[in-house]
């Protein structure tokens, strides 16, 4: 039978180098320390697929999600099968897996993810976290892992591997929970979804001097590189074969830095992100991160470290938006309000000199709103840009027509716009508050259905 060769592609928080076999037609890259490993898919011994029952996590019409333990496969106690811990580990990742199927990846096809046996030394195993890896077919290109294919085309390339391999070492300090992160803790399900992500492409094969990491293969690089350029716009990898087209001293920010040049990344950050690279070059943390100073903005899931305390639960506009670039099509997107509560006091009838109190508040929206416009008869209103409007004292200056654009974070910026709100104002002491009351107007309104959503869907 024929054998078929993967290049195995893992990430960590940090972990130390060692050499892969000259040899290898196929790598296993584990870690950021860059830990290289020929994978056959007849004999792929530790990486191979488990034959136990996964956990299955799925939405109609998306992604199955299947993830395996082999902690809770062997009973041994630790990790995932901790008879205290293991049951709230798993629900975080149980969120996980919801949250990618229902409102992230617009796809129907699968994912394997399994976790190994957990480690449980700690600093004693050095600063490593947590270790994800993933699997890319040797061949001159750019590629994304086995994953991307299996969840975007819905056919395995390697059936005897798992999509996403993950290793987890529970001697530090974790927070399983879901409230506040406790100060000296760190968020398990933030390094979960920072792990996982590494799987889905968002990782380089491209060592210190710019060349592929394996000797056998050269020229492989990940889809994610070939969107990297330096801070003075050359592009580093390009052409047929891909190759390196720069010098090994930008990829620790000789040429004002590493930055990834995806126009969905672009637009959902307002700036072209920068790439983490560190003077000293490492090996699978080096170019497959966003620099520190998105981590210093907040909330970007992809950024190089984590710190006790800090917690980053879902993506931000600039991950989606790269995972955009990388060739997903992500939910988030578009479709993103199943409806809306507008709510406006008082009533639309108002007499000169009265306060006027305009708000919005939607539900049923997939990511957090990112912005507000109020806008009066069509033309924005200076400074109005919060989920209320209001003014003091009214006049005729206020009457006509008020909308509110509502925008979310999702790389494609899906907006509606609320509204109109017709706001009539009359002289002083001209309305009874009996007509006032009389005139049926609603104080507020329940809108679902017909929602105007812009949408961009690659």
């Amino acid at each position: 039978m024929r054998s078929n060769w993967f290049l195995f592609l893992g990430v960590t928080v940090l972990t130390a180098a060692a050499l892969p076999p000259a040899s290898a037609e196929i790598v296993l890259y584990a870690g950021s320390g860059g830990r290289y490993e020929a994978v056959d898919t007849n004999n792929p011994g530790r990486y191979a697929m488990p034959t136990y029952a996964p956990e299955s996590i799925a939405k109609a019409g998306g992604v199955m999600f299947n993830v395996f333990y082999d902690d809770v496969n062997l009973h041994n106690g630790r990790g995932f099968d901790d008879s205290t811990l293991g049951p709230a580990r798993r629900d975080r990742v149980s969120e996980l897996l919801t949250y990618f199927a229902d409102t992230v990846f617009n796809h129907t096809g699968v994912c394997d993810i399994k976790f190994e046996v957990s480690e449980i030394d700690g600093a004693a195993n050095g600063p490593t976290l947590a270790n994800s890896s993933t699997f890319f077919s040797i061949s001159p290109g750019f590629t994304n892992g086995v994953a991307f294919t299996h969840m975007t085309e819905g056919t395995d390339p390697a059936p005897t591997l798992p999509d996403i391999d993950v290793t987890v070492d529970f001697g530090w300090p974790w927070y399983q929970g879901t409230g506040a992160t406790p100060f000296d803790q760190l968020d398990f399900k933030s390094v979960m979804l920072h792990e996982i992500t590494h799987g889905f492409g968002i990782a380089a094969l491209s060592g210190a001097t710019g060349v592929g990491s394996l000797p056998s293969a050269p020229h492989t690089y990940t889809i994610w590189e070939d969107f990297l350029d330096t801070g003075n716009g050359t592009k580093l990898f390009g052409g047929a074969p891909p190759s390196f087209l720069g010098s090994p001293s930008y990829l620790v920010g000789s040429d004002n830095g590493i930055r990834f040049a995806g126009p969905n990344a672009l637009a959902a950050l307002g700036a072209t992100p920068r790439v983490y690279a560190p003077g000293t070059f490492a090996d699978g943390s080096s170019l497959s991160h966003w620099d520190t100073t998105l981590k210093a903005l907040g909330e970007a899931v992809m950024q190089p470290f984590f710190s006790n305390g800090e917690m980053v639960r879902q993506y931000a506009p600039v991950d989606l938006g790269a995972l955009q670039d990388l060739g997903y099509s992500i939910i988030a997107a578009g479709e993103l309000f199943s409806g809306f509560l507008v709510s406006q006091n008082p009533m639309g009838w108002y007499e000169e000199g009265s306060p006027l109190a305009l708000s919005v508040r939607l539900t049923g929206a997939v990511l957090p709103i990112m912005s507000y416009q109020w806008m009066l008869n069509g033309g924005d209103i200076l400074d109005a840009t919060l989920s209320t409007y209001g003014k003091d004292h009214v006049s005729d200056a206020d009457e006509g027509a008020y909308t509110c654009a509502v925008t979310d974070s999702s790389p494609g910026k899906a907006m509606i716009t609320v509204g109109p709100f017709v706001v009539s104002v009359f002289p002083a002491g001209s309305l009874p508050i009996a007509g006032i009351a009389g005139l049926g107007l609603a104080a507020a309104c329940v809108i679902a259905g017909a929602i105007a959503v812009l949408r961009r869907t690659r």
